[in-house]
């Protein structure tokens, strides 16, 4: 059966194209690409209608009546795709590169996990390697598993596929949801296994409008008040999310996995002692230390 390839765009003209061939160039040519466009100004939108009119694989939603955000317009493809028939849904970055054997390779890992991811080559605007791996930079374990994806996400939402049964947890999103692909692994892993092909399947492009890119340690450094109030904010979306997942694994007659209730009660402690513990050298600390240490001080105040 057919992939479902969900792609969200925001004012990508610039490198979309090459997004889009790379999906058409797949070995695998059993797939639709469904896009949704998040309000582009650039020309994004004509690029769009263009390739959808002269290949019936793509097809470009309706405006979607919601407030503008990356993650609303994933929800909104997502929920799209829950109504097709399909053998896994893929989600798409506007301006990244996919490997030709993506698709099939995905297909072939979906038969055994209920969610498959890749490590993803870096490189620059241009197109050209940076000679790195984005996990890698990120200290992220090969095999990433719920404790794991808990204490740093290392799902990479751009390589992400899922089994379409994934969607029945996962969605509608919880409000507030900060990281899409995160609480999609979450979901998934509820379900069954999630393989992390070590392949780079896809080129993961760097540039200054990226929504999350590589660790850059002086451009992070000038901005670290943002980014612990950004990590406080994922925190405390993080906490309602597993909260949801447990209501809706209990409404569905399905075992809660203890972790779940581990973190809730560790990384969601009235103790700032405890809380501290557990995201500092607990099972809940990032691997990435520089991460670890934004977390610690975006949790001094609780989270109550």
């Amino acid at each position: 059966m057919t992939a479902i390839v969900c792609m969200a765009t925001y004012n990508g003209a610039r490198w979309i194209q090459d997004q889009i061939d790379s999906v058409v160039a797949q070995t695998d040519q059993d797939w639709q690409l469904l896009i949704s466009d998040d309000g582009s100004t650039d020309g994004t939108l004509d690029l769009l209608r263009t390739c959808a009119a002269g290949d019936s694989r793509v097809r470009v939603l309706s405006p979607r009546q919601a407030p503008a955000g990356v993650i609303g317009n994933f929800e909104y493809l997502l929920g799209e795709a829950a109504k097709m028939t399909s053998d896994f849904v893929a989600l798409c970055d506007q301006d990244d590169l996919w490997d030709r054997d993506k698709i099939a390779a995905q297909r072939d890992q979906l038969k055994t996990a209920i969610a498959s991811c890749s490590d993803p080559e870096l490189i620059n605007e241009q197109g050209e390697p940076l000679g790195k791996r984005l996990l890698d930079q990120l200290k992220a374990p090969d095999q990433p598993d719920a404790d794991a994806l808990l204490a740093q996400n290392s799902v990479v939402g751009c390589t992400l596929a899922i089994r379409p049964d994934v969607l029945d947890l996962a969605l509608p999103f919880p409000p507030g949801l900060q990281n899409h692909d995160w609480w999609l692994a979450l979901c998934a892993l509820c379900k069954g296994p999630l393989l992390c092909d070590q392949q780079a399947l896809v080129q993961y492009r760097q540039h200054d409008a990226n929504m999350v890119g590589a660790y850059r340690p002086l451009r992070q450094l000038r901005q670290l008040p943002r980014l612990v109030l950004r990590q406080r904010q994922v925190l405390l979306s993080q906490l309602d999310a597993v909260r949801s997942l447990e209501a809706r694994l209990i409404e569905r007659d399905c075992e809660v996995p203890v972790v779940l209730l581990d973190y809730l009660s560790e990384v969601g402690a009235d103790s700032l002692r405890e809380r501290m513990s557990a995201l500092a050298v607990g099972r809940f600390a990032a691997p990435h230390a520089a991460l670890r240490a934004l977390r610690l001080v975006a949790s001094i105040r609780g989270f109550r």
